[in-house]
């Protein structure tokens, strides 16, 4: 049974009207190790825990991908059409997108909180409000378009690309953790890279080990809403209160090591 996961994307640059939302899993970490070990016909032997995890860190730090390409999870995304469009970049995916050829629904638009500027005496609060006068400006015309006959086709030949448009994307692991790795860097425009932490998010909690050691090995702290550089390091925990454990981790300079991403270890 999925659990319910729904992630509202918020902050300073994407309206509350954007989401990215979980609809199915298709394998887990046990299905990874299985697959990848039929390569030493060991896939129906019973292995512990601690093996499960070494051997998902070797898969990780040493690239072999191919085991990862036997997961993938479908998401729903409601994003600006400029987003989207990014998005779409990353081929190793199954999209469909809500057509506005056959809708009519009232069309929405990212509006930014601010703008970022190049110029100091940039007037940014009254750009904003031209920016959201003509979109108004967009929609009447657009709903009196659809009003007098207008084809649906023809209609949407005004619409901008901040209007927001929603899609599927059903994507295996490993292509999944491509896209985190480009689009949630900091090189990445702000409002794609806070879609990405999203997925990012996802990834997390649903396959923690392979989180866990793509941070690890891509020197990325592992919050998936931070993701900045940072520097690897071997930390000690205590596993049932009796033993201490070494873990890999990455410590940036704005966040403490999140505990939940390594507490599965101490069990």
């Amino acid at each position: 049974m999925i659990k319910e996961h729904e992630i509202i994307i918020l902050g300073d640059s994407v309206s509350t009207k954007g989401y990215v939302k979980l609809i199915d899993i298709m394998g887990d970490e046990e299905k990874i190790v299985r697959n990848a070990r039929v390569c030493t016909a060991t896939d129906t032997l019973d292995i512990s825990e601690i093996e499960k995890e070494r051997l998902i860190r070797l898969l990780v730090i040493q690239d072999h991908g191919t085991p990862l390409e036997h997961v993938s999870i479908t998401l729903k995304v409601k994003s600006p059409i400029f987003v989207t469009r990014q998005w779409f970049r990353h081929r190793i995916a199954s999209y469909n997108e809500k057509s506005q050829r056959y809708t009519s629904n009232e069309p929405e638009f990212f509006i930014p909180s601010s703008l970022r500027v190049k110029k100091k005496d940039c007037e940014v609060e009254v750009l904003l409000e031209e920016y959201a006068s003509l979109l108004d400006q967009i929609k009447t015309l657009y709903n009196k378009m659809l009003d007098q006959g207008v084809v649906k086709e023809q209609a949407r030949l005004i619409l901008p690309l901040s209007t927001y448009t929603e899609f599927y994307v059903t994507s295996n692991l490993r292509s999944l953790l491509n896209f985190i790795n480009l689009r949630a860097d900091k090189h990445s425009q702000t409002e794609m890279r806070k879609y990405a932490n999203a997925v990012a998010e996802i990834i997390s909690e649903i396959f923690p080990a392979v989180w866990h050691y793509f941070c690890y090995v891509n020197r990325r702290c592992i919050n998936p809403h931070c993701f900045l550089e940072g520097e690897q390091e071997t930390i000690s925990i205590d596993k049932d209160n009796q033993e201490k454990i070494n873990v890999e981790v990455v410590r940036c300079n704005k966040c403490d090591v999140h505990p939940k991403y390594y507490e599965r270890l101490k069990a």
